[in-house]
């Protein structure tokens, strides 16, 4: 219940939460808009569709009415959901033109979960397909879900290498990447995550905390650390001044749904 999550909140000193869930959790929209109606301000809501059929007049429609009836903010665009129709086509197909047209006159930004490892090839080759779809909806903002995978990217000492595909995406659109390391990390290394500390100001030096946001992956994170400790550990990186770490936790997300 939403009573459980703004508890959970305030004690790890957060003031408002986006909402976003994968198919295996349900089409919670109508779920997320009551708990915003409830406790205003504490929740940004992010619609899902049927991706693989995001071109259907049925998921427009459900597009419109997640954002237009029940105050969803963004949507939640995971690629595992190709699997519906064999993977035979992605959301980059001028098929899908419609439905992003759609997006796009909402003026809502979009939180895209990419696999790494799909029939469409490995990480670079979805980036390809990203800047395809980027090159032709350059003013959508985007959020990479889970971050960039810049274990991906280090090399045997641990320095980050962006690939020149990644730094153009980077750079040259409206992309930020999710700091979410301990979920991912956190079975394997004690906070305060000196290694993602490292990370995260070599991420600021190669695409700017201007392009950081903060997130936790509660509750699931708390198999690893508390909700409180998911952001916290963000305080020991010295490196960051208080303008540009709260532009991590939360300055760089405010801009994004500046609307509301």
């Amino acid at each position: 219940p939403p009573e459980a999550l703004i508890a959970q909140m305030d004690y790890a000193g957060i003031q408002t939460a986006v909402l976003q869930n994968d198919h295996i959790y349900g089409d919670l929209a109508e779920y997320f808009a009551t708990a915003r109606a409830r406790f205003p301000n504490r929740f940004i809501g992010l619609a899902n569709v049927d991706e693989a059929f995001a071109y259907r007049d049925e998921q427009i429609e459900r597009l419109h009415r997640s954002v237009g009836e029940l105050d969803m903010q963004g949507l939640y665009y995971t690629l595992s959901g190709f699997f519906r129709n064999g993977y035979s086509q992605y959301f980059s197909a001028p098929a899908y033109y419609p439905f992003w047209d759609a997006v796009q006159a909402l003026d809502i930004p979009v939180f895209w979960v990419f696999l790494g490892d799909s029939p469409a090839g490995g990480f670079k080759e979805e980036m390809g397909l990203f800047r395809r779809w980027l090159e032709r909806y350059p003013q959508i903002p985007s959020v990479l879900v889970h971050g960039l995978p810049t274990t991906l990217f280090a090399d045997d000492e641990d320095r980050l290498i962006l690939p020149d595909y990644m730094a153009e995406i980077m750079r040259g659109f409206p992309v930020y990447s999710e700091v979410l390391y301990p979920i991912a990390w956190g079975g394997k290394t004690d906070y305060p995550f000196a290694r993602a500390q490292d990370h995260i100001r070599q991420l600021c030096d190669l695409v700017g905390p201007d392009r950081l946001v903060w997130g936790s992956d509660m509750p699931n994170v708390e198999r690893y650390c508390t909700y409180r400790q998911s952001r916290s550990y963000l305080g020991y990186c010295d490196f960051l001044d208080d303008d540009n770490r709260q532009k991590i936790l939360g300055g760089n997300l405010g801009a994004l749904f500046a609307a509301d």
